[in-house]
């Protein structure tokens, strides 16, 4: 029987995924691997003594530290370490440290896994991709990452080091033009036959098959990734943890500092720096009801 391997990370960010973690352990009965530092997990607070945490300790990892100096580079050494085929058949199942969930989500996945399908996700549109990009349109469309799942035996065994660089997105084996972080790992699982299914956006939020946000929530759904089940705030973390102490002025720095003010206000009620106050209110009253 394949192993379930359900996985996040909070490496320079475990105040980040706390409120993440407690949503995830109120609604959902599985193990959790959690990637990060000794500092990173004591930042959880009480929510780390919870039994269905199983710790990743990555503190002495010196090639990992230097990936995170490197954007999305450290995030895809913990993916390939996930993924990677030669740690056994599993069914992986991974969310974001700014994914909140608002009910029992695992079963989304699982029940699709049963019915046949080796990748369940959240759709990333290619032929009706936001970034105005004509040159991917021809292509399949990808699984969005915050929240999904695939079955990794669906994979080609590859160098550990040139898969990190496929889930990283800066590697194609198969010579698709790249869009996002994972998608050549995806495109490498499609060609080799896997089947794919997309969750409603009304459920887990983001897109739907024709690229648009305009779900049951749209007053939310166009700033976040917003549905029933799951919530993803997308750029909190890398708010808190690029550019909180080391700010550059470039305009996404400008956009994940305001993400990471709202989410400070949302989940801890602290108001600092330049944000949508009403718009968290609104979502404060959606998550009460």
């Amino acid at each position: 029987m394949d192993e379930l391997y359900i996985f996040t990370e909070c490496y320079n960010c475990g105040v980040i995924l706390k409120p993440t973690l407690e949503s995830y352990h109120k609604h959902n009965n599985y193990p959790v691997h959690i990637y990060g530092k000794k500092d990173d997990f004591e930042q959880l607070g009480e929510i780390k003594n919870h039994p269905n945490n199983i710790f990743i300790d990555e503190t002495d990892n010196d090639y990992l530290k230097m990936l995170y100096n490197n954007g999305h580079a450290g995030t895809s050494y913990i993916f390939a370490k996930a993924f990677h085929p030669e740690n056994g058949n599993r069914k992986v199942i991974h969310f974001d440290s700014d994914t909140y969930f608002r009910n029992e989500s695992i079963s989304l996945i699982l029940n699709e896994f049963d019915n046949g399908y080796d990748i369940v996700s959240p759709v990333r549109c290619y032929k009706y991709n936001r970034n105005n990009r004509n040159d991917i349109r021809h292509q399949s469309d990808t699984s969005h990452t915050y929240f999904f799942g695939m079955k990794n035996k669906i994979l080609p065994k590859r160098d550990f080091e040139y898969f990190r660089l496929m889930c990283q997105g800066h590697v194609s084996p198969t010579n698709h033009i790249i869009l996002d972080f994972f998608d050549p790992v995806t495109y490498d699982a499609l060609s080799n036959g896997a089947k794919i299914k997309f969750l409603d956006y009304n459920i887990v939020g983001g897109f739907d098959l024709n690229g648009s946000r305009d779900n049951k929530y749209t007053l939310f759904n166009l700033d976040f990734d917003f549905g029933d089940n799951v919530v993803h705030f997308a750029g909190v973390g890398s708010g808190y943890s690029n550019f909180v102490k080391n700010k550059n002025g470039s305009t996404y720095e400008s956009w994940s500092l305001k993400r990471y003010y709202f989410y400070n206000y949302l989940f801890n009620d602290i108001i600092i720096g330049d944000f949508d106050k009403k718009l968290a209110d609104d979502i404060k009253n959606e998550f009460n009801k």
